[in-house]
C-alpha cells in the first residue's frame, strides 16, 4: 500500500498573498473584457443610430477605451498572474511536503520581484546624456 502524506497548512500570510494576487488578476481580467467590450459595443451601436443616443453611446465608447489605456488592465493581468502561478504551485507542493517553508518563503519573494521587474520594464525610458543626441 503507498503511503498518503496529511496535507500541511500552508501559512496564513502565503495564502493571503495567494488570493491578493489571485484577486487582483481576476479583477483585471474582468475589467479588461468589461471595458473592451461595452466599448466596441457602445461604439457600433452609436454608428449605426441617430440623435441624442448616438452621442452618448459615443461618449461611453470613448470613456472606456480611455480606461482601457490610462488604467491598462491587461498589464496587471500579467503581472499578477505571473505572480501567483509562481506561488501557488510553491504553495501546492509545500502542502503536500515536497518543498520546505524556506523554498515557500523564497516562491513569496520570487513572486514579489516578478511584480516588481514587470513595472520596471515597463516604465518609459528616461533619455540620458548618453542617448540624448547632440546638435551639429
Amino acid at each position: 500500500m503507498s503511503e498518503v502524506n496529511s496535507p500541511i497548512d500552508v501559512p496564513e500570510e502565503v495564502q493571503a498573498r495567494v488570493k491578493a494576487w489571485h484577486t487582483l488578476f481576476m479583477r483585471a481580467t474582468y475589467s479588461h473584457y468589461a471595458f473592451g467590450i461595452l466599448g466596441v459595443a457602445a461604439s457600433a451601436i452609436s454608428a449605426a443610430t441617430d440623435g441624442g443616443i448616438s452621442k452618448a453611446l459615443a461618449a461611453v465608447s470613448a470613456i472606456c477605451i480611455a480606461v482601457l489605456g490610462f488604467a491598462q488592465p491587461d498589464r496587471k493581468y500579467v503581472k499578477f498572474v505571473r505572480a501567483w502561478r509562481i506561488l501557488d504551485v510553491a504553495a501546492l507542493r509545500y502542502r503536500y511536503g515536497k518543498i520546505t517553508l524556506d523554498e515557500l518563503l523564497e516562491a513569496v519573494e520570487h513572486g514579489e520581484q516578478t511584480i516588481t521587474d514587470f513595472e520596471q520594464d515597463m516604465k518609459p525610458k528616461q533619455k540620458t546624456a548618453k542617448n540624448v543626441p547632440r546638435r551639429p
